[in-house]
């Protein structure tokens, strides 16, 4: 997972991801570590004031420098829309 950068007009640009940022983010995921990866997505862009549709996911990022290789582990909830992850733990790089 590579961590790019958002901002409103008139923001300055800080390092460090803090809750209330707009990230832009390239991520695979993967369900174990020898796997090939299930979706590869670029520029998503990530809400970190708004509540969290992957519970845990906001608070891995948070304190994260712009520009950083992150592995982030995660449990999909059992009712997200794509059932294939529905329910499973995922490694999302």
């Amino acid at each position: 997972m590579r961590i790019f950068w958002g901002w409103r007009e008139g923001e300055g640009i800080e390092e460090i991801v803090k809750k209330e940022h707009h990230l832009l983010v390239d991520y695979e995921i993967f369900l174990d570590e020898n796997s090939v990866p299930l979706e590869s997505l670029k520029n998503q862009l990530f809400d970190l004031s708004q509540p969290d549709l992957i519970p845990g996911l906001k608070e891995q990022l948070v304190n994260a420098k712009k520009g950083e290789l992150k592995e982030i582990k995660i449990t999909f909830p059992g009712d997200y829309p794509k059932k294939e992850l529905a329910g499973k733990e995922a490694i999302l790089k």
